[in-house]
């Protein structure tokens, strides 16, 4: 029967015929030469195709071919001979190293997706795939593979790949070194994605060294609200920095020391009633010379609030306007509050730190010196990112 399939049956009789786990080998070997690749893929995936075959099917010219048969040998992998000498003499071993260097990334893909999360797969193999340069095919072992040292991730770290530090940044549990080495690459993203790792250990000295940051790092400030631990220093230094809706976030954390929780609930009491108090200064025309005292005085948080509400905007948008160190936006949002130019000035030293150079000047006449449409798309801008 076997004979009459693979002489003169159709592709798909042929390729039924090579899913058979007890066909004769030297069957599966004249199939791995047919024409077509779904019969060569499927001589790929049986488990009871000889090692030597696999050994030729490496080499298939479709790609397809090779990623099943790469899938195939990658879940075999545990079960291959560990000592060196019978490893170097294993066709299987041979065949599995090849396809780890095939060009074309689907292969070595399948087989990172078969081997991350293996608790016994060859080390050897797992730092390989970590290595990869295509991170399709790095990013699930680096994530997922319990197999990878502190060793081999302070190896990649020292690479400077981003994407390769986001990845590592992911682990689960991952280790206090780690997080330092992640920290020293200064690259925002990365510690931004392992300070929402809450999983990962991070030392207190570090967390305060990015608690420093927090000011102008807004994207931090969230993950550092909800970090599982914060030592009363830490939280006291943090409430000092963030916006007022991360503010409101520790104020609703339960595990904070007793006294600490109390300071940062009067705090946002505090900044509460200076909102309220702004706004009745609107009406009776005395705003603008309380803020022209904040200024002098440098309250920047209460200026931020001040600002956000009588601009009817969220306080991180005037944050991330500051953070942009952009006067276009910092002018737009005074304008929006309906403040005067004299305070859109003063505001853009204060709020966006920058430099008589680069500060927006009054018009001649001491009025705005953009277009309304111009501020209006400012505002815009601001809110769109907000959504």
């Amino acid at each position: 029967m076997a004979r009459h399939v693979v002489r003169n049956g159709s592709q798909n009789d042929r390729a039924a015929l090579a899913t058979r786990s007890d066909l004769a080998p030297e069957w599966l070997v004249v199939l791995a030469a047919d024409s077509h690749p779904d019969v060569r893929e499927a001589v790929a995936a049986n488990s009871a195709t000889p090692a030597q075959v696999d050994k030729i099917l490496a080499h298939d010219p479709n790609e397809q071919v090779r990623v099943v048969l790469a899938g195939k040998i990658a879940a075999l992998s545990p079960h291959m001979p560990h000592d060196i000498h019978v490893r170097l003499e294993s066709m299987a071993w041979q065949t599995l190293s090849q396809l780890v260097q095939d060009t074309a990334a689907r292969v070595r893909a399948a087989i990172a997706d078969v081997v991350k999360s293996m608790p016994d797969a060859p080390h050897t193999l797992i730092v390989a795939l970590a290595n990869d340069t295509d991170m399709s095919v790095a990013d699930p072992v680096i994530r997922l593979s319990p197999l990878l040292s502190d060793d081999d991730l302070l190896t990649l770290i020292s690479n400077s790949s981003t994407a390769v530090n986001i990845a590592v940044a992911n682990r689960v549990d991952l280790g206090a070194a780690i997080s330092d080495a992640l920290v020293e690459t200064q690259d925002v993203t990365v510690i931004t994605e392992l300070l929402n790792n809450t999983s990962a250990a991070i030392r207190e000295e570090t967390l305060d060294g990015l608690i420093g940051q927090a000011a102008q790092r807004l994207c931090w400030q969230k993950p550092l609200a909800n970090r599982p631990f914060l030592s009363p220093r830490a939280a006291r230094a943090l409430s000092d920095v963030v916006t007022e809706e991360v503010l409101h976030l520790l104020a609703e954390r339960t595990d904070l020391d007793h006294d600490v929780s109390e300071e940062i609930r009067q705090r946002l009491n505090v900044q509460n009633d200076a909102i309220a108090e702004a706004a009745e200064e609107t009406c009776n025309g005395k705003l603008e010379a309380q803020v022209m005292a904040s200024i002098h005085l440098g309250e920047r948080q209460r200026l931020v609030n001040v600002l956000a509400k009588a601009a009817h905007v969220p306080s991180s948008a005037v944050e991330y306007a500051a953070s942009l160190r952009s006067a276009k936006s910092l002018v737009a949002l005074c304008w929006h509050a309906g403040f005067s130019m004299k305070i859109a000035t003063a505001l853009q030293s204060v709020l966006g730190r920058l430099s008589p150079d680069a500060i927006l000047k009054p018009a001649p006449n001491g009025s705005y010196p953009l277009l309304a449409s111009e501020m209006r798309w400012q505002i815009d801008f601001l809110l769109r990112r907000e959504q």
